[in-house]
């Protein structure tokens, strides 16, 4: 695969859901589907009754300068907090970064009960990340730090899903919270 087809957020998304439509998959983008400004991609599965609220981290968001690690918005103390954690290695940093703040994010505002003809509010929803596939390994390391289970799944070569457990998914705003109120009290 040409890496320009996840060199950026915007190239990544296009190539995220023209691969998943092409394999048959009913997806759902923000701002076109639902108002919510994130998750950006839904996945829904209605014969299996659940649906997967996706996280594109594309290669910019790895690099050293990532947005995912300096965007001054509501969570720049929780970005802030991945950086130092990680200072080492700012490509685990930025998947922390993402999992905390964008993805847990996306969990809260997707609350719909019904997108289309989806009734969502019968479903499971689960939480992934999509990643470069040479990107998996970093990836699945951040995660260990979170203790978070996931598995992955190669994606026609294209990119990789990395799965969070439906359970874990419930969890992560509450995450979120507990790490901003350590930081708030230190």
């Amino acid at each position: 695969m040409e890496n320009k087809e996840v060199d950026t957020k915007h190239d990544f998304i296009k190539t995220i859901a023209s691969t998943m439509r092409y394999m048959g998959l009913k997806i759902l983008l923000s701002g076109v589907d639902y108002s919510s400004p994130l998750p950006l991609i839904v996945a829904v599965y209605p014969d299996k009754e659940k649906y997967y609220l996706i996280e594109p981290i594309s290669l910019e968001c790895f690099g050293e300068e990532s947005p995912r690690l300096y965007k001054d918005d509501e969570h720049k103390d929780v970005r802030r907090y991945c950086r130092e954690l990680f200072k080492d290695d700012h490509e685990k940093a930025a998947v922390l970064a993402t999992v905390l703040c964008d993805m847990s994010a996306g969990v809260e505002m997707f609350t719909y009960k019904l997108v289309g003809t989806h009734e969502l509010i019968s479903m499971a929803k689960y939480a992934c990340l999509a990643v470069p596939c040479n990107l998996e390994d970093k990836t699945c390391e951040a995660l260990h730090y979170l203790k978070l289970e996931h598995r992955t799944l190669n994606v026609l070569d294209k990119f990789t899903l990395v799965l969070i457990d439906k359970a874990q998914t419930v969890k992560l705003p509450e995450i979120k919270k507990f790490i901003k109120f350590i930081l708030n009290n230190r």
